[in-house]
Formats: structure tokens, C-alpha cells, sequence
């Protein structure tokens, strides 16, 4: 039997750890960095939040989280680039579940609520890759 593809390789302790479940990850077109969805990797802004690892010379940085514009305390996942590369396209669950709130729902706003689009089931959500590694890219130092 002709073997198609090598063995997969682990990325190490700085990508994978004990209690961290890494369930997506979208290396970027040009192999600079990848996008992961993760459960349980600190820190961490609600169940399950993006992160970014950048590729050094084949190794893979310590994934940072993509910050408030893109992680809630809803869970955010499935990280997607355009076509163009020029869109990171995620899903989130933030909504009514995840909204603050000083009284609980009324049985009608519940209802209502529950059948419109921010209601904590998942929708997808866009922002500029540029933005991302603007936000996130270590500087290179030359020294």
C-alpha cells in the first residue's frame, strides 16, 4: 500500500496542553499563521474563543486570543477565511444568552426574542483580516 500523506506530527506544548481542546484550525494561505477555535486555553473570554499561533522558521507560537472585537462570553468558533483571504468569517453564539440583563425575560420577549437572529444559536460574523494581524502580528526585531 502506498502511503499518500507522512504520520501527523503534534505541535507541541506552546499549541496543545493539558484540559485545551483545539477542535478548528485554518492555517492561512501564505503558512504564516493559524487560526484556532479553542475550549479551555487561557486566557479566555467565555467558553470557547478564536486564537491566533504565528509560524516561525516551522514552529508555532503560543496561540494569543483574537481580544474583545471578535471573543465574547458566548462561544465563538469555526474560524473561515474569503476567498480573498481579506475576511476572517467566525461563528458566535452571543445573543440573548449572553446579554446582561437587571430582570429575567417575560414569557412574550422570551418567545420573541427566541425566534430572532441574536438568539444565542450561532450566526456568522465577519471582520478584516488586516485588522486581526494588525492586532495580533509579534513585531520582527532585527537585532
Amino acid at each position: 500500500m502506498t502511503r499518500l500523506y507522512q504520520a501527523a506530527e503534534d505541535l507541541g506544548p506552546l499549541v496543545n496542553g493539558d484540559g485545551i481542546w483545539s477542535l478548528e484550525a485554518l492555517i492561512g494561505p501564505d503558512e504564516s499563521y493559524m487560526l484556532i477555535g479553542s475550549f479551555g486555553r487561557q486566557p479566555s473570554f467565555g467558553n470557547s474563543d478564536l486564537y491566533i499561533s504565528y509560524n516561525h522558521g516551522g514552529l508555532w507560537t503560543k496561540p494569543e486570543n483574537l481580544g474583545p472585537a471578535i471573543n465574547t462570553a458566548a462561544r465563538e468558533y469555526s474560524p473561515r477565511l474569503s476567498p480573498d483571504g481579506k475576511w476572517l468569517i467566525f461563528t458566535s453564539e452571543k445573543g440573548m444568552t449572553t446579554e446582561k440583563r437587571d430582570q429575567p425575560f417575560t414569557s412574550a420577549e422570551f418567545s420573541q426574542r427566541s425566534r430572532g437572529t441574536l438568539n444565542g444559536l450561532g450566526n456568522l460574523y465577519r471582520i478584516p483580516m488586516e485588522y486581526v494581524l494588525r492586532k495580533t502580528r509579534p513585531s520582527v526585531s532585527t537585532n
